[in-house]
Parts: C-alpha cells; sequence; structure tokens
C-alpha cells in the first residue's frame, strides 16, 4: 500500500492546515482586540514570499526572526507544533 502515501499526505496536510487556523482562531480570542497579523504567517507575507519565487536569505522581506516581538516568536512557534502534531497524527493514524 506504498501508492497511497499520496492521498495520506494531502489529507495529513489538510488537517495540518485546519489545525493551524484554529489556533490562529484560538490565539485571536486570547489576544482580544489585536487588529495585527499575529506572526508572519498570518499576513501576506507568505503570499508576498511565493509571488517573488523564494530565495532563501531574502525571505520575501521578512525581518529575521531576532528582530520579531516576543509574542510574535511565541505564536509562530505555538501554530507551527500544532500543525506539526496534527500533520503527524493524522499521518500516523492512516498508516494504521
Amino acid at each position: 500500500m506504498s501508492d497511497a502515501w499520496p492521498v495520506r499526505s494531502i489529507i495529513a496536510g489538510a488537517a495540518g492546515t485546519a489545525t493551524l487556523t484554529l489556533a490562529y482562531a484560538c490565539e485571536r480570542r486570547l489576544r482580544g482586540s489585536r487588529q495585527q497579523p499575529l506572526d508572519y504567517d498570518d499576513s501576506l507575507v507568505p503570499g508576498k514570499i511565493v509571488a517573488t519565487v523564494i530565495l532563501f536569505p531574502l525571505l520575501g522581506r521578512t525581518p529575521p526572526p531576532w528582530r520579531w516581538p516576543r509574542d510574535v516568536i511565541a505564536t509562530s512557534l505555538g501554530t507551527h507544533a500544532a500543525y506539526v502534531a496534527a500533520v503527524a497524527a493524522v499521518d500516523g493514524a492512516a498508516r494504521r
């Protein structure tokens, strides 16, 4: 059943994306009235990166992580951990 990995990957990626979206929604509720993006992935930056055909050193003009505010770093780490956990859980369940 090794041919099933593309389907597993799509399902796991969709679950991870849904989890990331839920994590951002929860973060917005916790922060209340904040109108700005929670981190750089919650903004237009990813689209700008794709539009400029990612060159690693440029990173679509995203500031380097050591210049990010602490809350942005915390949100980025938390939401990405949730994404990876969801992808791993769904992929692991699909393998069984």
